[in-house]
């Protein structure tokens, strides 16, 4: 258990740089917003949503997955709901981001209500974030001390050697 917390602790560690990191430009524009306008930071934050914005940022997220896709590290099952986490996230993602893209190009409203991209746009980040992870795992997994295991194995040996000279 100690093992799991531990590889969970360092996961989530990398996890929470590189969601500041990416999310900094949002945060940022969100506070510019509440700063110069009647809007409050948290309703600027939500707004980002609706806006598209966040869907750019989801996309580089996704990008450990390709490391963990040339590894044999996970069984069927977990490989294979990963790939279908990960094209979920990252076709609806690109699908509402154009939608939403579009209504400002065109000047337009299109006929998807906020609440749904709402609803499509938390679940691309909770999706994102279920692929980071089991991206990531491997790679913060506690590994065997090659020297100490050499040496181990030496002594080992050693024992053995030992033992069938004394008979």
């Amino acid at each position: 258990m100690k093992v799991f917390f531990g590889t969970f602790f360092a996961v989530s560690l990398e996890f929470s740089f590189a969601l500041l990191a990416s999310l900094l430009p949002i945060i940022i524009g969100s506070l510019i917003a509440s700063f110069w306008s009647d809007v409050s930071f948290n309703v600027a934050f939500k707004n980002s949503f609706t806006s598209g914005e966040v869907f750019l940022y989801t996309s580089a997220f996704l990008a450990p997955y390709f490391a963990y896709m040339r590894k044999d590290g996970s069984s069927g099952l977990i490989r294979d709901l990963t790939f279908w986490l990960f094209l979920y996230a990252i076709f609806i993602g690109a699908l509402l981001f154009s939608f939403v893209r579009l209504e400002t190009i065109l000047n337009q409203k299109m006929k998807v209500d906020d609440i749904t991209l709402l609803y499509f746009g938390y679940s691309i980040v909770a999706t994102t974030i279920i692929v980071w992870y089991i991206s990531l795992w491997p790679k913060h997994r506690n590994r065997k001390n090659i020297p100490v295991e050499r040496k181990k194995q030496m002594d080992k040996l050693e024992e053995e050697f030992d033992a069938r000279l004394e008979q």
